[in-house]
């Protein structure tokens, strides 16, 4: 999941300091740490959790509740991706360098109150076993080698699809999409 940077350190008294959260996407960008108060429980974990059970719908519902608190605050963000197997993207952003590390933070601070527990629970029910994930990366693997595009196996699909990114290579990028959904 990506995600980028609130300090609602304001909120604290001046007399004792803020606890401290550490907010990094996929890779170590080096940005400061941002205080903020503990975020408290939001009453949609206990409603979703009430059967035990959080179904795809729950968790997107969760996740929308997550954009709907970034942007709450005065921060952009979208969920940009929601696959019922166990991944999404939320899409964040302050404007700037520092607005995007404020809206990170926020980002954090919302994801805390209104789904840890949510994704727990659905994380267990829904996500595929190790050796499941892995025959289903190998077939990513191999059907974007078959789009005729040399990619690392770098053992999970996330990372390649970022490494990917990173080396400018969209086309590849693009064909794990595609492959993802239909290797």
């Amino acid at each position: 999941m990506t995600a980028m940077a609130v300090v609602l350190a304001a909120c604290m008294p001046a007399t004792r300091p803020a606890p401290t959260v550490v907010v990094r996407g996929p890779t170590d960008t080096g940005r400061a740490a941002t205080t903020l108060p503990p975020a408290p429980r939001d009453p949609l974990q206990d409603e979703i959790l009430a059967d035990g059970v959080v179904t795809p719908a729950e968790m997107e519902r969760a996740l929308l509740a997550v954009v709907e608190c970034v942007r709450d605050a005065g921060f952009s963000a979208e969920l940009i991706e929601f696959d019922p197997a166990g991944s999404w993207g939320l899409e964040v952003s302050g404007g700037t360098e520092a607005g995007t590390d404020q809206a990170e933070a926020r980002w954090q601070y919302c994801s805390v109150s209104l789904t840890s527990e949510v994704e727990t629970v659905f994380m267990r029910d829904h996500v595929p076993s190790e050796a499941d994930r892995a025959q289903q990366e190998a077939a990513v693997v191999a059907c974007v080698r078959a789009l005729g595009y040399e990619v690392d196996d770098l053992g999970s699909i996330g990372r390649l699809h970022a490494a990917l990114l990173d080396e400018g290579n969209t086309g590849a990028a693009d064909a794990i999409v595609d492959c993802t959904v239909d290797p």
